[in-house]
């Protein structure tokens, strides 16, 4: 459970503030009026926080001392101040702080609540930043991590390239241009080749005054900007870049998952099933299941359409945990559900894990409107040698009706040799 600390000797300020976190992220916030106040949420555990906003003059620390006293605790520190001269500005640049933020009004709160929530998204965020310089990629690693990224180093292209094979989900790197084994234009083309530009961005620096931004981009970068330029703007661009993979993933999931159990839809079920199909060979089979929610019209009358929908999340989060790649799961319509095990998981096994499954959704309770209430699935599963999608799941789905006739809470099954 997120919680953020906002310490404001102006009470309806930090109310305001207290307010627009809570209305937009739905995330708690303790107010300390001034440094002592702080410290004594903080002192006893200061891991209950998250991120900690700080005004810089407060009655007992008029020279952002409190500040200070945030940064004793490593804690994400952003500065929230009514007014910041340039000076104050270059000081806080050289503090091992997360941001700065006016707030001289609205338009700021609202700036101040982007920047949190850029901070909270980091947490699940890697960054891979690659330079040969020790010095400045140790100054670009404490920069991000005080941003709350993941980040990981390499050295030169083809460390970069090892680290990204083992850390598919990373999803910015930040690059030198000139590097040994491999330089920056080298190593961005390489990454294009598996990975798009709305899947991963590239940020090349470069401490040299030719003009090669527009090589870079040529060459598959997502940015460019010279080693000279401030981290400041460098942070800029760093939050650019990942708001706009952000951006480009909601609207790849509104098209590929389904709104209610964030599974795949019927769509991608099809997309990606198929593909599947294309990839077998020498006889191997893929196993489809088909499972269905026993009794769904019933939960629905009983519980409301709203305990129909809390049946169905529950479903969709239990199989996104039981079954994740390279199984591929989908919801397929209503309370129906499909999960494809690839060639290489035998029939037995998928048989025992859809069995296992069966138990653990039996055995579970959801809870809306302040009612508990369980459900049973029925499951029909076929491994049939087929090139057709459809006809695995229309083979599938037969076994499905199978096992709802003979009793339902069951999975049914042939196995094709």
């Amino acid at each position: 459970m997120h919680k953020i600390l906002i310490i404001e000797d102006s009470r309806s300020t930090a109310k305001l503030i207290q307010h627009a976190i809570t209305e937009r992220l739905g995330i708690a916030c303790d107010i300390a009026m001034n440094m002592t106040e702080a410290e004594g949420f903080i002192q006893p555990n200061p891991a209950a926080y998250d991120i900690v906003l700080c005004d810089l003059n407060l009655p007992d620390a008029p020279q952002g001392e409190a500040v200070d006293m945030v940064m004793r605790y490593r804690l994400p520190c952003v500065v929230v101040s009514a007014s910041i001269t340039e000076g104050t500005r270059r000081q806080m640049l050289h503090l091992p702080i997360s941001d700065y933020v006016l707030k001289r009004g609205a338009r700021d709160i609202q700036y101040l609540i982007s920047v949190i929530e850029r901070l909270l998204k980091n947490e699940q965020t890697k960054v891979l930043v690659v330079d040969d310089s020790n010095t400045y990629r140790k100054g670009l690693v404490d920069l991000l991590t005080r941003q709350r990224l993941q980040v990981l180093e390499a050295a030169n292209g083809l460390e970069a390239l090892e680290v990204l094979e083992k850390n598919p989900d990373i999803m910015l790197i930040l690059s030198d241009f000139n590097m040994p084994h491999m330089d920056g234009f080298q190593l961005t083309e390489a990454v294009r080749t598996k990975y798009a530009h709305d899947r991963l961005a590239i940020i090349v620096t470069t401490g040299l005054e030719e003009d090669l931004a527009a090589q870079f981009l040529r060459f598959g970068a997502n940015d460019f900007i010279p080693k000279a330029a401030s981290f400041e703007e460098l942070l800029c661009r760093i939050n650019m870049n990942l708001t706009m993979l952000d951006l480009i993933k909601v609207n790849r999931d509104l098209s590929e998952r389904d709104a209610l159990t964030g599974l795949y839809n019927r769509r991608m079920l099809f997309k990606e099933g198929n593909g599947m199909l294309d990839r077998i060979k020498n006889g191997d089979r893929i196993t489809a299941a088909m499972l269905d929610i026993d009794f769904f019209k019933k939960v629905n009358d009983t519980y409301g359409h709203a305990g129909g929908d809390q049946a169905l999340k529950s479903m969709g989060k239990l199989i996104a945990q039981e079954f994740p790649l390279p199984c591929i799961a989908a919801r397929y319509g209503g309370e129906e559900f499909c999960i494809l095990f690839p060639e290489t998981v035998p029939f037995e096994t998928a048989l025992q894990r859809l069995e296992s499954f069966r138990e653990q959704v039996a055995a579970m309770q959801v809870t809306s409107g302040g009612k508990e209430f369980g459900f049973t699935i029925s499951i029909g599963v076929t491994n049939k040698a087929t090139t057709s999608l459809d006809t695995l799941l229309n083979a599938a789905d037969l076994f499905l009706y199978e096992a709802k006739k003979s009793g339902r809470n069951r999975v049914v099954a042939e196995v094709h040799q």
